[in-house]
């Protein structure tokens, strides 16, 4: 009898570590900006903008599954590295092109919001003995707005907007109360601790986002005008200019002479 339960548990755990899975490290999405920093030491007259905190916006359809899975906390990471980054490139950018960076007395605002909508469908729960997990059917769309605003109400906007081609499969791993725990399959709150069935989908979603950066900081450095500087200097010696030559052909006598008319 203790033969035929040892050779039971031998099998269900021969069983367990088939179904058990991979868990693989992936990092976040590398933003890796190809902007230059330009000489700004001549921006000392230019207008003063401020940056104001960026927002991020998520419009979410999708499953309570999906809520605490671990691609759905790598996307929240990915979104608050994409703004960090978005707005280290908005500092450059305006520096290059002639703008101040300031807090007070500012004469523009500059405002970001990053709006992210997830949608899942076709949601299937599967049980095995390595645990529990979801196949379902992913959407994400990635989208930006960006004001640049003058104090006389003068606006410069830009916007971008991303997303997959089709909807995607993916595949990740649930809380679950059943099973043997050993063998479970990996469910993770760290975002770059993947579960060897995720990882795909989470590749095609760091490219989704890398894409979307690259597009967003290129508009911004061809959309954000060039402050062009008119020196006062120029503009007064053209009025002296202008006011002697007038007075010139308003004297015909120069030099104080005096002629004396016969």
């Amino acid at each position: 009898m203790k033969k035929i339960l040892m050779f039971l548990i031998t099998i269900l755990s021969f069983i367990a570590c088939a179904d058990n899975q991979k868990t693989y490290h992936i990092s976040m999405p590398s933003f890796k900006t190809q902007i230059q920093e330009h000489n700004t030491t001549t921006n000392v007259d230019g207008p003063k903008v401020k940056i104001l905190e960026a927002q991020i916006s998520k419009n979410t359809f999708y499953s309570s599954y999906f809520e605490q899975s671990t691609l759905n906390q790598r996307i929240d990471k990915s979104l608050q590295l994409l703004k960090d980054q978005l707005i280290k490139d908005v500092k450059t950018i305006l520096e290059n092109k002639g703008y101040q960076i300031a807090q007070d007395d500012a004469d523009y605002t500059f405002m970001m919001i990053i709006n992210a909508s997830l949608y899942e469908d076709k949601v299937l729960r599967n049980s095995s003995l390595g645990g529990e997990n979801v196949e379902s059917s992913f959407m994400l769309i990635l989208e930006a707005q960006n004001t640049l605003a003058s104090l006389d109400g003068n606006t410069t906007s830009i916007s971008s907007s991303t997303k997959f081609d089709d909807a995607i499969t993916i595949n990740y791993p649930i809380k679950s109360q059943a099973g043997f725990d050993t063998f479970r399959q990996v469910y993770s709150t760290v975002p770059t601790q993947i579960n060897e069935n995720t990882s795909a989908s989470v590749l095609e979603v760091d490219n989704l986002f890398i894409k979307f950066y690259k597009e967003m900081s290129a508009n911004l450095q061809t959309s954000i005008p060039k402050y062009e500087k008119i020196t006062t200097e120029i503009k007064t010696q053209g009025l002296i200019e202008e006011d002697t030559n007038t007075t010139k052909e308003s004297n015909p006598y120069q030099n104080n002479e005096v002629i004396i008319f016969q």
